[in-house]
């Protein structure tokens, strides 16, 4: 708890937003994103691409700033409180791209932010994250 209030602005900033791990199936995706911009197949898998204005929480680059600002006594923040501003000025001007890969049943397998995986965690449906080798 005392590193969350000694992490400052930037992991609240980073923390605030629209909570994607909430989001389960295709059909809640399309009630909160309306419709895609983008949808095909790749690694036989089907996606869905929205371009989106909102602030999306990124809980894993919060938990990051929560632990790494107050190991720098505070000093982080000098650097980590304006490159937040800077990203959330960015993506409310310019947006971002969300994509959303689905299993065969549209609950959703992995979701990336431009191009980066966020920290959803895949399903056992996800054939790339099995490492059993029966």
């Amino acid at each position: 708890m005392i590193a969350i209030l000694s992490s400052g602005c930037s992991f609240l900033i980073a923390y605030a937003g629209k909570d994607l791990s909430k989001l389960e199936t295709r059909e809640k995706v399309h009630e909160v994103f309306n419709k895609p911009t983008l949808a095909g197949y790749e690694d036989n898998r089907f996606f869905e691409e929205f371009r989106t204005r909102r602030k999306v929480s990124e809980s894993l680059r919060a938990s990051h700033l929560a632990m790494s600002v107050p190991m720098t006594f505070g000093l982080g923040e000098l650097v980590a409180f304006p490159y937040e501003l800077y990203l959330l000025g960015r993506n409310t001007i310019l947006g971002q791209t969300i994509r959303f890969t689905y299993d065969s049943e549209g609950r959703i397998i992995r979701i990336t932010l431009d191009g980066e995986l966020t920290n959803w965690p895949t399903t056992p449906n996800d054939e790339s994250s099995n490492t059993d080798n029966h």
